[in-house]
């Protein structure tokens, strides 16, 4: 029987402070999307996000799906310009969507 793993909870996201230390000391980029996939010759972007509202201090929710600054910038400098097809998912089923739309229009 497969009994899944409890991890220990980290209250003070120390742990993923440390998983971005080394994110950047790889070479990570402020704005890059999480994945590039490159189909037919042709490079697609996906951006992670979780599939909460994602609302400003205000309250009032964000057209944004939860993008950074950084990612709002690279966006508009870089993918819109160039034509790139991307992608915000938030579950497996939009990722999924994400890829049957991609092959579709190769």
């Amino acid at each position: 029987n497969y009994v899944p793993l409890k991890r220990p909870e980290d209250k003070t996201g120390l742990k993923a402070q440390i998983q971005g230390a080394k994110y950047n000391r790889m070479g990570r980029l402020k704005g890059v999307p999480d994945l590039s996939l490159i189909i037919g010759g042709i490079i697609n972007y996906i951006e992670v996000k979780t599939p909460k509202v994602h609302r400003t201090s205000k309250g009032v929710e964000t057209k944004s799906r939860g993008m950074s600054e950084e990612q709002i910038k690279f966006h508009d400098t870089y993918i819109v310009p160039m034509k790139i097809r991307f992608a915000v998912v938030s579950s497996v089923a939009d990722f999924e969507n994400f890829i049957w739309f991609l092959k579709k229009t190769q």
